[in-house]
């Protein structure tokens, strides 16, 4: 099946090169569990896996997941690379709870389970107080009928309240909406979205925040700041789930090198952004951001994820960019999973402002870049 997919590659493609170099096959290697060199101690599970539960489909199949610490994740004993999608929720026409964004998002997990996608990553943004159970389940269900892995983030950064923090001694649970006082905070949405998110099985790690070493808004806020703040949603949402957390950075290494660290010291496994004007960037992005998390207290095998990865229509160091998915080929996940990542994650399936960007059209039919991405996701996974 791998060299059948590499037979119909474009000539033009540079490609099949990558992608039959890069790594080794694999899905033929035995579950770590239970396996270990006569002279090593016993190791509890929780020593090897950050996630490890059995999932009970629809239908009523179960299927055992694992996340390892190095990143990867076991489907069934079978060490796999997965390519996940991110939805893209922010840039529907509509929500993601209106009956025809659904319709949307239907057709496009149906061709992505066609394809063998299992991984869904996605925001699941602040829907109004009390609302969280009427609109994250009507998405969540979906998600589990087309057996799909569930990444979900939960982000205040873009929240009204979120600028407070820029005044040291204001309190780390912010007033969503500062205008109406205290009548909902970042600890009440926390607590609400963390009991209808965590009563899904498929959900299998959880994003929390979104790139703090980007400033947002041109806000001032310093890094011990969004150190004590992070470090304080953390602690919130580990006394409500086990669930394996990070919290999404960019790959650059030139940017808040000290909330980067500090990030890295709080959460389960690191997870990088990655955009890049053309391939050769994006494998020196690589390479120092793998050098940077190995200098930084995660050595290999620890692992990472690529949680959102895509090209941008200028080279750095340009400072205005928007992303272009035409130019995305099957190279740039071959890369990334050549870097040592065990998920890649594209991004975004959805963006009706930015058309050149999304990953689908507005129909939910895929682009003409993902269909050409289509007959490498199986050979890479």
């Amino acid at each position: 099946m791998f060299i059948a997919l590499l037979v119909i590659t474009p000539v033009a493609s540079a490609a099949p090169l990558l992608i039959a170099n890069a790594y080794p096959p694999m899905g033929l290697e035995p579950s770590p569990k239970g396996v270990r060199a006569s002279d090593e101690p016993e190791m509890n599970v929780e020593t090897l896996f950050l996630f490890d539960e059995w999932i009970t489909w629809r239908d009523g199949s179960r299927e055992h997941v694992q996340i390892a610490r190095d990143g990867f994740v076991w489907l069934d004993g079978v060490r796999r690379r997965l390519v996940g999608f991110d939805l893209g929720t922010t840039g529907l026409r509509r929500a993601f709870w209106d009956k025809a964004d659904l319709r949307v998002l239907e057709a496009e997990l149906s061709y992505l389970e066609s394809l063998g996608v299992r991984l869904i990553a996605l925001d699941l943004f602040y829907v109004g107080k009390g609302r969280e159970q009427e609109r994250y389940t009507l998405i969540l269900d979906m998600l589990f009928e087309h057996r799909m892995l569930v990444f979900p983030a939960l982000i205040g950064k873009g929240l009204p309240g979120f600028s407070s923090l820029a005044c040291g001694n204001s309190t780390l649970d912010f007033a969503i909406n500062p205008g109406d006082g205290r009548q909902d905070t970042m600890g009440d949405w926390a607590e609400r979205w963390l009991e209808t998110v965590t009563s899904y099985r498929n959900v299998v790690a959880l994003s929390i925040e979104n790139e703090l070493d980007v400033p947002h808004g041109g806000l001032s806020i310093s890094g011990e700041r969004l150190g004590d703040y992070l470090g304080w949603l953390l602690t919130l949402v580990r006394g409500k789930t086990n669930l394996p957390l990070t919290s999404k950075l960019t790959v650059e290494v030139n940017v808040r090198l000290g909330i980067k660290k500090t990030v890295l010291s709080l959460v389960d496994f690191p997870a990088l952004d990655a955009y890049a004007y053309d391939l050769r960037s994006l494998e020196l992005k690589l390479e120092r951001g793998v050098a940077f998390l190995t200098a930084n207290g995660r050595p290999q095998p620890t692992g990472y994820w690529i949680a959102e990865l895509n090209t941008k229509t200028r080279p750095d160091p340009t400072i205005t960019w928007q992303i272009n998915s035409s130019r995305l080929t099957a190279a740039y996940l071959a890369s990334a999973f050549a870097h040592g990542a065990g998920v890649v994650i594209l991004y975004p399936a959805n963006r009706m402002r930015e058309p050149e960007a999304a990953l689908f059209d507005a129909a939910g039919k895929p682009t003409s870049a993902l269909l050409a991405l289509s007959q490498y996701i199986h050979a890479l996974s």
